[in-house]
């Protein structure tokens, strides 16, 4: 994406095609997966956390990935922003422009701690049905709600601790 400058020793945008091609895409493309994203969060937030489904153990990591997908969403409509920003409204002097250093430690966190955070609670949910469809009678022991919320807050934890060195030593490049 970026390319040394031979004069100066600064990196720059690439400008062949393929990354014409890929900012395209992302311009037009985006858009519609924040949108679609939020609708689609937004609306199994309020399918799984209705009272009856509360009890559920399923339907509260369903509940807590709708939450770390929306944090996902943050992220992408701020890059959006930024991009749209960027190569489109901002004057043609794009050398001058720089990112602030706690925007790019928060946002590449955020990235960061969604992703790995998803990824952690689809993982539970995938043992709590396994469980749930291997094991039927010890499921009603071992897959409660009250689990699934605890297990939601030690993921929460964890991935936080785990990704704190993208918040503490990240750079703007």
């Amino acid at each position: 994406m970026y390319r040394e400058d031979q004069a100066s020793g600064k990196l720059i945008a690439s400008k062949t095609w393929g990354f014409k091609v890929g900012s395209m895409l992302n311009f037009f493309f985006l858009p519609f997966v924040i949108a679609f994203g939020w609708i689609g969060n937004a609306s199994s937030l309020a399918v799984f956390s209705r009272p009856k489904n509360r009890s559920i153990s399923c339907c509260i990591y369903m509940c807590g990935l709708a939450i770390s997908d929306s944090l996902m969403m943050t992220v992408a409509s701020h890059y959006f922003i930024r991009f749209t920003y960027y190569y489109f409204l901002s004057d043609k002097n794009k050398r001058a422009y720089t990112v602030p250093v706690w925007e790019c430690k928060t946002f590449t966190w955020l990235y960061q701690l969604a992703a790995l955070n998803g990824a952690c609670i689809i993982i539970c949910m995938t043992v709590d049905r396994l469980i749930g469809v291997r094991f039927p009678l010890l499921a009603k022991r071992l897959c409660t709600a009250s689990r699934a919320q605890k297990t939601l807050s030690v993921i929460l934890l964890l991935t936080g601790v785990f990704t704190t060195p993208h918040l503490l030593h990240s750079k703007v490049i």
